[in-house]
C-alpha cells in the first residue's frame, strides 16, 4: 500500500478498501468488531446488586468460558448492556438460551 499512495495509484487504493469492505461485510451482524474467532453475545444486566455474578455463575454453572466481558453502558436505575465473548459459536448460543431463561426471572 505503500507504494500506491506514494505513486497516487487512486484505482489501486479504491480496490483495497472495497475488498476490506467485503470483507467486513461477510462477518455479520454477531462477528462485526469482534476478533476474529470470537463470537459475542449482547446482553440486558439489571442495575441491581449481584447481577454480574449472577450471569457468570450461571455460565460458570454450564461449563461455559467467557474469553472476556465488558459493561457498555450503566446508569442508575437503568439496565445496562454486557458484552460477553466467547471462543466458540457453540459457547455462544448455549449461553444466550441460558441467559434468556435468566432475564425471564428478573
Amino acid at each position: 500500500m505503500v507504494r500506491e499512495i506514494a505513486a497516487g495509484d487512486e484505482a489501486a487504493l479504491y480496490d483495497f478498501f472495497q475488498k476490506a469492505k467485503i470483507s467486513r461485510d461477510r462477518l455479520g451482524p454477531d462477528q462485526v468488531g469482534a476478533a476474529p474467532g470470537h463470537y459475542d453475545l449482547f446482553v440486558n444486566i439489571p442495575d441491581q446488586v449481584g447481577a454480574l455474578a449472577d450471569v457468570t455463575r450461571l455460565l460458570e454453572e454450564a461449563g461455559i468460558s467467557i474469553v472476556s466481558l465488558q459493561i457498555l453502558e450503566i446508569r442508575e436505575e437503568i439496565d445496562g448492556v454486557l458484552q460477553l465473548t466467547f471462543a466458540r459459536e457453540a459457547d455462544r448460543r448455549q449461553a444466550k438460551e441460558i441467559l434468556a431463561a435468566y432475564e425471564l426471572k428478573k
